[in-house]
């Protein structure tokens, strides 16, 4: 079934992907404006202008991206199309039709930059520097390719407050991944599995064979995926909590919770500590469809205007120190601050690499703990 829903996502998403294209193909040539010249943003604007059409694979939240993709819309009149999906099945298929010569998208916006990084490798993401990309936060940024315009995601649990007692929220918060290995939970926990992308791997690593291995390791591991009543997507388990299917869902991105229970869904949230820590960074495709208006929108996503839109959209902290973020939820019930010492050297642990590896083991072993075969 989920294979089957996965392929359905992907035919739906070329489907829209196509229409947009066809939106491009049609009409005069757009003016053509050389990347490596001097930067002249008026020619860019009306090359852009010109091709009238961007593609936007991206792995936030549906709402969060057309709201963002819409301020851009409003500045410049040029419509954006969005192709969502989860990291992992996203990446593929951005992969895919790259590998074919059938690029799609114009701009690619994941958090996992290890797939962008092969990417670049392949020769599929094109090398640009917007005018402004020193400003955005550099510690997620690979500079002339991809940029951490959006949010610092740090993976958390949710719960849903209406089946949680205040007790059993006591419980969490005092051990949060030592308390889901409790076998009178079994039924009752979501799950998003490590093949959906490089920090949900970095995540279940981190307490299985990484650094907090010494306290919880495999059996912790084991325990959590016998009470498992779902494994799926970051959407699907989120949905699930928010419904009352499952009384727990984890690693879900907390970016992602944020904007759902600031929208009012019973989530609360509880942050296993450490958690790790990434950002969605966007990077524009080469033979991108849309190049001029790719381009333009790089500028526009790191600038002060395009973070302080996606701040305001997406309820989270800005990736520019000079834009004003003042959350109204912060006395909210449901809140609670980011850890602050996420696991950050996951990236260059050549250990969890080589266990993540196409050619490594983790998923076997993963697999097994939770009986997953996906």
């Amino acid at each position: 079934m989920r294979t089957k829903q996965l392929r359905t996502l992907a035919v739906a998403a070329l489907a829209v992907a196509a229409v947009s294209l066809a939106a491009c193909s049609s009409g005069p040539a757009a003016p053509s404006v050389d990347p490596s010249a001097p930067f002249d943003e008026d020619a860019l604007v009306a090359a852009a202008k010109a091709e009238n059409c961007l593609t936007f694979y991206g792995d936030s939240t549906q709402s969060t991206l057309q709201q963002w993709a819409a301020a851009f819309t409003d500045e410049y009149g040029i419509p954006v199309t969005i192709v969502r999906n989860a990291t992992g099945p996203l990446y593929q298929q951005f992969a895919q039709e790259a590998a074919a010569g059938q690029a799609q998208a114009d701009i690619v916006s994941v958090l996992d930059h290890s797939a962008l990084d092969q990417a670049i490798d392949a020769g599929w993401i094109a090398q640009y520097t917007p005018q402004e990309g020193d400003k955005v936060n550099q510690d997620f940024s690979r500079p002339g390719y991809y940029y951490a315009d959006q949010s610092m995601t740090e993976p958390a649990i949710a719960y849903n407050t209406n089946n949680v007692s205040p007790d059993q929220v006591a419980e969490l918060k005092a051990d949060p991944m030592g308390y889901l290995a409790d076998a009178s939970l079994k039924g009752k926990i979501g799950i998003v599995a490590p093949q959906a992308g490089m920090q949900l791997q970095a995540f279940w690593y981190l307490y299985s064979d990484g650094p907090e291995a010494g306290d919880y390791g495999w059996d912790t591991l084991d325990a959590i995926g016998a009470n498992a009543g779902l494994i799926s997507d970051t959407v699907t388990v989120g949905n699930a909590v928010v419904q009352g299917e499952m009384d727990y869902g984890l690693p879900l991105a907390d970016t992602y919770l944020i904007t759902l229970a600031s929208g009012g869904a019973p989530i609360g949230i509880v942050y296993p500590d450490p958690t790790v820590a990434v950002a969605s960074a966007t990077a524009i495709a080469a033979n991108a469809p849309c190049p001029n208006a790719a381009r333009l929108f790089q500028e526009w996503a790191v600038s002060k205007a395009g973070v302080q839109t996606w701040t305001d959209v997406s309820k989270n902290a800005p990736m520019r120190e000079d834009v004003t973020f003042a959350p109204s939820y912060e006395d909210a019930p449901w809140f609670v601050p980011q850890p602050a010492d996420p696991w950050l050297d996951y990236s260059t642990d050549q250990e969890f690499l080589d266990s993540v590896a196409a050619d490594g083991d983790y998923y076997d072993k993963w697999n097994a703990a939770f009986g997953y075969s996906g």
